[in-house]
């Protein structure tokens, strides 16, 4: 009875002490936390995947960021992860990239300024990311032949013809980009027919002696093309077919494997890292739809690792009213399934907890009140590599 009692009181002092591990995460600032996420993902065999996804379980939760913006800090400063890649739209991000991937004095002013122009997405709006670039732009500072870049792979907004117009057509061709502005101006020229015109231009430019010079533009100009031409318009009744997001799930996972030409790490919500199908009200038919890590895993295989974050108790968070054009607050409860893994860790991995976690389902949260979506059930094996449980959560510091 002794042993037994001893073996039970050490279990509990050890379990304690891994949630203290994921406390003093959150707790500490980055450079602070970097050493302590070493220890607890110093045994997992890190440096071996071509990218890694860490996955949020809502878009205003805040402490699920700070910890994932930790663990992102570590992978690139003790991993050499190199490319991050943002749920978001890439021609948004650009700037910001372009700033923190180019020599310049450490200016917070700027930065803020940068950041504020580039980033739109709720789920990247916020304090606890605008930390992670403030060192993330040191950090390159450092490390100038070791630079990380920051890409966007989303499908969230169409890319204007304003855009295409000062960022490919003036620079490479500026008489008939002067030509099409006066056109636009003139007739105030819809963005469809715009963009006509410069699906003709481009089509001409693309076969032309062009110099050697505008060689990458013309690739990212092609790119910015498709991005408009496959973008899923909402329809109506904002149920979308099944093959509409299936096909959206497509174009980000080969979005993000055109983009591992270094080992890289992807950010989003649980939905879109998770390795399983997802049922979702926004999906006509309630059928279900592959995420992108689904594709992703199906492409890269062992070469790719889902991380998610999950909570226990209680979540109160920031959620869009869309009837009534507001942000309102909503709690969230954690499951049963969560709560009972809770009383064994705070963290699981498939290879070592594979039993625990076969029935595990991340939770996903709706950005958009009266939503909802949730992971299949249907799959044998866990969908997740990596498993943090936090035990409440609270709305993100929103800039």
């Amino acid at each position: 009875m002794k042993k037994i009692f001893a073996f039970a009181l050490s279990l509990t002092i050890f379990l304690n002490l891994q949630g203290q591990q994921i406390s003093e995460i959150i707790s500490s600032d980055i450079e602070e936390a970097i050493p302590k996420v070493d220890r607890l993902l110093s045994a997992k065999k890190l440096d071996q995947y071509k990218l890694i996804g860490l996955g949020d379980p809502a878009v205003f939760a805040k402490e699920s960021k700070i910890l994932n913006f930790r663990i992102l800090a570590y992978l690139i400063s003790r991993k050499n992860y190199r490319n991050v890649l943002l749920a978001t739209d890439d021609w948004r991000v650009r700037p910001l990239n372009a700033y923190l991937s180019s020599p310049h004095p450490l200016n917070p002013t700027n930065l803020d300024s940068v950041f504020r122009s580039s980033i739109s997405e709720y789920m990247f709006y916020n304090q606890e990311f605008l930390t992670f670039l403030t060192w993330l732009e040191k950090f390159n500072a450092d490390n100038p032949d070791q630079m990380v870049r920051i890409f966007g792979v989303e499908q969230n907004t169409e890319i204007p013809p304003s855009y295409f117009l000062a960022t490919y057509i003036f620079p490479i061709d500026a008489q008939y980009g002067r030509k099409l502005a006066q056109k636009w101006g003139d007739n105030d020229t819809s963005d469809s027919l715009a963009f006509l015109d410069i699906e003709a231009w481009f089509a001409e430019i693309v076969d032309s002696d062009i110099s050697e010079t505008y060689r990458d533009l013309i690739k990212q100009c092609k790119n910015d093309i498709n991005h408009n031409r496959s973008f899923p318009n909402a329809p109506v009744n904002q149920k979308f077919t099944q093959k509409i997001i299936e096909n959206s799930s497509k174009y980000v996972a080969n979005q993000i494997i055109d983009k591992l030409d270094k080992k890289s790490v992807l950010v989003g919500g649980n939905a879109v890292v998770v390795k399983a199908n997802i049922r979702s009200t926004i999906v006509a038919e309630d059928l279900p739809v592959s995420s992108v890590g689904n594709y992703l895993d199906k492409h890269l295989t062992d070469d790719y690792c889902a991380f998610v974050t999950d909570f226990v108790e209680s979540a109160e968070l920031y959620v869009i009213d869309i009837p009534n054009s507001q942000i309102v607050s909503q709690e969230f409860t954690g499951n049963d399934y969560t709560k009972r893994l809770y009383t064994q860790g705070d963290h699981f991995d498939s290879k070592r907890d594979r039993t625990l976690l076969i029935e595990y389902r991340p939770i996903i949260l709706p950005l958009v009140k009266d939503r909802s979506s949730t992971v299949s059930a249907e799959e044998e094996d866990p969908v997740i590599d990596l498993l943090f449980l936090l035990p409440n959560l609270t709305p993100s510091s929103m800039l």
